[in-house]
């Protein structure tokens, strides 16, 4: 189970960091397909910033935590999933539900289950 967690959760933070870099290096294609425009420099300089930087810090927390077997790095990148799949909530109370709503609710919701998981195991080694 330590092995399985520490592989997941790593594989986690590498996913996190391949779209950090993808939307650093290569934003209008990303921008594209997530339904987003960007009308100038700073419109792109916050997507790099703001979405692009989540996902990086989320990245290596996410190493951090696999790579150290922490609990506390896990929780770190729970709050993050958390407060994103909140944001994700809030759109729909507010917005409605549109034609790609649900994939990153499920994908956000299913790394948070992951990540508790791999949290719980490594509370129990640290026993």
């Amino acid at each position: 189970m330590r092995n399985a967690a520490r592989l997941i959760v790593g594989f986690q933070g590498i996913c996190a960091l391949a779209v950090a870099l993808i939307l650093w290096f290569a934003m209008d294609g990303a921008l594209a397909r997530l339904g987003l425009s960007v009308l100038d420099v700073t419109g792109r300089a916050t997507v790099r910033a703001d979405i692009g930087g989540f996902f990086a810090g989320l990245g290596v927390m996410a190493l951090v935590a696999a790579w150290k077997e922490s609990p506390t790095w896990a929780n770190a990148v729970l709050g993050l999933m958390a407060v994103a799949l909140a944001g994700r909530c809030l759109t729909l109370v507010m917005d409605g539900i549109g034609p790609f709503t649900w994939p990153p609710m499920i994908i956000e919701a299913v790394s948070i289950l992951i990540l508790s998981w791999a949290r719980s195991v490594w509370v129990q080694l640290a026993d």
